[in-house]
């Protein structure tokens, strides 16, 4: 059934694996060609016909009549073969000189009947759309796969490229079936020499079968050190590879940054004509009012300055300037410069991905972008008053960050990237859960990061590539991160509500400023938010969106499909898109007439996910991280508005009531637990606390019994009549039991024991007394049974004893604050080889 033709002139006869050639073949079927036979649908290509794929002479093949004719013929002789008849449909699919691991899904494939005329009139509709869709048409050459379509009882993918793991030895496949229900993706390291026989087909008769395959296949994508990305299907048998794109190896780049480098500015106070500083702003500017709040919580912030003055305002839309004000432009832009605006808050719907620039170098630049947006403003019939415009120095930051977090809870999500903030919005991210009053990163979900958006040389946004180490590396280290939650978290608490606070981080000390300072906070948007369930990664009906011309193809593709399920949209605008509210209007207009979902690589605690959200759009997003808040068991009596405490901390207590018997019983459980309390305490405050606990408790079991704490005061005054009370502090450290007839005295010798009363208070300070009393507490054997005192033997937590047990191993008993632990510790010993084998072990590889 072995079909794998590669063409000549057009198309002859000779054998792939000795014509894969990337230039005539293309990446793609050149990928194929090098796997075994065996495990992939027959197929045939056809070469690039030209040098170019822009040529469109004869129905934009680039070839004459003549020798489409004979295309045609040879392709029906190819058909005609016993490896392709079998197939009543054939799937053709691009096979550019070009395509890489991130081209996945850029160009059209497409299924029709095993038919020369069909395959032609295919092969013009995958070119026409490469025209359209390819950034450098000069430089690709196109050829032409077309394959055996194979009904899939499942679809997947099998993968070890570097943004699923950072190792190549781990491996993550998943799968969906024609139902619609996508697998759960699994992750899993091939076991050494466990691979499929490449003479043979991947034979399969059940999803496990098939998963079992799987597992096998990855080992030989290992042995040839290669990452890659596998697509497959199963017909019900057998496992089929359709495609396999190889990951280059990621190079090491330079040190993620946000801005193109520039010298810093001197510190110094400018003295400004028309601009003045946001914080000293009275009017209800949005975005001003952050910075107010930030000031009055005590948070590090830029310095921000504010145009809202009519006149300047008025001149600007009038493509004019004031001398005041080209002076301050010229003082500020010293350094580069960022210009954004605000409008008024009754024009809410219109305060998201406002017009912003990059980092502006020169006075000249900035009065250009002030007098164009002004002039747009005033054209759409709005007034000057509702629009202002906030200046900063660009920011040096190596990364950003979003953080979430709620009153009086210590925990914090953050989610951060390299760059600038609004790569948040699209881009991978790692995701950290901080607890602010621990003071430690208790979950940590880091991502490859393979890009990353910054300014470039010219202020504009870039597209920057992130190679190792940076793609895997934690973007945020632990002390800014625990820096964030806390300035997170007093936001929070002085608004009383959720936020999502937005952070520029690790900023050079020799700009002047803080390494983190916040710079906007969202409240309303994220009141009541749900943190998305997780999609899958690669599965899917999907089209990734980049810019117009992807839209253009989603809705041609609905057009031709009317009947097909409804797929997702992978969003990921260019740079140049990020911030443009037109197109993603498109996008929600595309999704709302497609039915199709959103799927976002980019953190959910940025607007562009509230956006969609608030139109009614499905949003995914993909690989979220998936908190496990820490579960803490007790089984213990406590204080009863102690619940209500742990509530108002963001956890939730989990509580029964027990009945009046049981109650007496943890009553005297929760004394003995008291005690012990007091008895590790140091410090007298500390222990008059404790005192104060125990004596809550004694009071309630009073109640419990149904007496009162003055008949608990007269039974306590009667022992002490009877026995005394505690003051002397006498200690009894052993009796001895008196003869029935006592030994006659004959004198004092210097081997007689002192047999006088061992009482008084300075009995204590002895050292052989303090043995003897420490002795008494000590755990000890009592036949084979193990006694431990429950009295521990001293103030010192962990203080331990070892034990030697009958059979010569060590049994530790470690005494803490509110258990007693045994543990019991092999003593290795010279092997003998008389014993028993049964008792013999192997510790092997894991």
């Amino acid at each position: 059934m072995t079909l794998r033709i590669v063409a000549s002139d057009h198309l002859t006869s000779k054998d792939g694996r000795n014509n894969s050639d990337v230039e005539r073949v293309g990446v793609k079927a050149s990928e194929l060609l090098r796997i075994p036979s065996e495990w992939t649908p027959p197929f045939f290509v056809i070469p690039s016909f030209t040098r170019s794929i822009t040529s469109t002479a004869n129905a934009g093949l680039g070839i004459e009549d003549a020798a489409i004719q004979r295309l045609s013929s040879r392709i029906d002789r190819v058909l005609r073969l016993p490896a392709m008849a079998r197939f009543d449909r054939v799937i053709v699919r691009s096979s550019a000189n070009n395509e890489s691991l991130d081209d996945r899904g850029l160009y059209l494939s497409k299924v029709v009947n095993a038919d020369a005329a069909e395959i032609i009139g295919a092969i013009r509709d995958v070119r026409e759309d490469a025209l359209r869709v390819s950034t450098n048409v000069n430089q690709v050459r196109m050829a032409y796969l077309v394959q055996g379509f194979v009904d899939s009882k499942a679809v997947g993918h099998l993968s070890n490229e570097r943004r699923v793991a950072r190792k190549a030895t781990t491996w993550m496949y998943e799968y969906e079936l024609p139902d619609g229900f996508v697998a759960k993706p699994k992750r899993f390291r091939p076991k050494h020499g466990e691979r499929p026989n490449s003479n043979r087909d991947l034979t399969c008769y059940s999803v496990t079968a098939l998963e079992h395959s799987l597992r096998r296949l990855a080992p030989y994508f290992v042995e040839k050190n290669l990452r890659v990305h596998v697509e497959w299907i199963w017909d019900g048998n057998r496992l089929w590879i359709v495609q396999v794109d190889t990951e280059s190896a990621a190079s090491p780049t330079a040190e993620p940054y946000s801005v193109a480098p520039f010298e810093p500015v001197p510190v110094r106070e400018p003295r400004y004509r028309v601009l003045r500083t946001a914080v000293d702003s009275q009017q209800p500017w949005r975005k001003v009012k952050w910075v107010r709040t930030f000031r009055d919580c005590g948070v590090p912030h830029g310095t921000v300055y504010i145009l809202d003055d009519i006149e300047q305002l008025q001149l600007l839309s009038g493509r004019t300037r004031s001398d005041e004000l080209w002076a301050d432009l010229c003082e500020l832009a010293m350094a580069p410069v960022v210009i954004r605006t605000d409008v008024a808050p009754e024009r809410d719907a219109l305060g998201f991905l406002l017009p912003m620039t990059g980092a502006e170098r020169s006075a000249e630049g900035a009065l250009h972008f002030l007098m164009k947006t002004m002039a747009s403003w005033t054209a759409k019939g709005r007034q000057v008053g509702e629009l202002c415009f906030l200046l900063h120095r660009a920011i040096p930051a190596r990364a950003a960050a979003y953080a979430y977090a709620k009153p009086s809870q210590p925990r914090v999500q953050i989610d951060s990237t390299w760059g600038i903030p609004d790569g948040l919005s699209y881009f991978p991210h790692d995701s950290f859960i901080a607890d602010i009053e621990e003071r430690r990163v208790v979950t940590f979900h880091p991502r490859c990061k393979s890009s990353y958006i910054a300014e470039g040389v010219d202020g504009n946004w870039e597209s920057h590539p992130c190679g190792m180490p940076w793609d895997w590396k934690a973007s945020v280290g632990n002390e800014e991160l625990i820096k964030i939650g806390t300035y997170a978290r007093r936001v929070a608490d002085f608004l009383m509500k959720p936020v999502a606070v937005m952070f520029f981080v690790d900023i050079d000390e020799i700009h002047g400023l803080p390494s983190t300072i916040a710079w906007y906070c969202s409240v309303d948007e994220v009141d009541g938010i749900r943190r998305p369930g997780s999609h899958t990664r690669f599965l899917g009906n999907r089209f990734t969106i980049r810019s117009d011309v992807d839209l253009v193809r989603l809705q041609e593709h609905c057009r031709a499909n009317p009947t097909a399920r409804p797929g997702s949209i992978l969003l990921q605008p260019q740079a140049g898109l990020l911030r443009s509210t037109e197109f993603l209007d498109r996008v929600v207009q595309a999704a709302k007439s497609t039915g199709y979902s959103v799927e976002l690589y980019g953190s959910f605690l940025q607007h562009v996910y509230y956006v969609l959200r608030r139109e009614g759009i499905r949003v995914r997003c993909i690989d979220v991280l998936e908190e496990t808040p820490r579960t803490r068991l007790f089984g213990k009596l406590v204080r009863d508005r102690i619940p209500l405490r742990i509530e108002s901390r963001g956890e939730e207590p989990r509580t029964l009531r027990v009945s009046h018997d049981e109650l007496f019983t943890l009553l005297k459980a929760k004394a003995v637990e008291e005690a012990l309390e007091l008895f590790w305490e140091k410090s007298a405050d500390d222990a008059f606390g404790e005192l104060a606990d125990l004596l809550e408790v004694v009071e309630s079991t009073c109640r419990v019994l149904g007496k009162t704490v003055e008949e608990l005061r007269a039974t306590a005054d009667a022992k002490r009549q009877d026995r005394g009370g505690f003051e002397e502090g006498i200690v009894l450290t052993e009796t001895r039991g008196v003869p029935l007839i006592e030994r006659e005295k004959t004198g004092s010798t210097l081997l007689d024991d002192d047999e006088g009363p061992k009482t008084g208070r300075g009995m204590g300070r002895r050292r052989p007394m303090r043995d003897l009393i420490e002795k008494s507490r000590r755990p000890y054997f009592q036949g084979v049974d193990l006694v431990i005192p429950l009295v521990p033997p001293d103030d010192t937590a962990g203080r331990a004893f070892v034990l030697q047990s009958r059979d010569g191993d060590e049994i530790e008993v470690r005494f803490e604050r509110s258990a007693i632990r045994v543990a019991k510790r092999v003593v290795s010993r010279p092997r003998d080889d008389s014993r028993q084998a049964l008792f013999d072990f192997y510790a092997g590889e894991s």
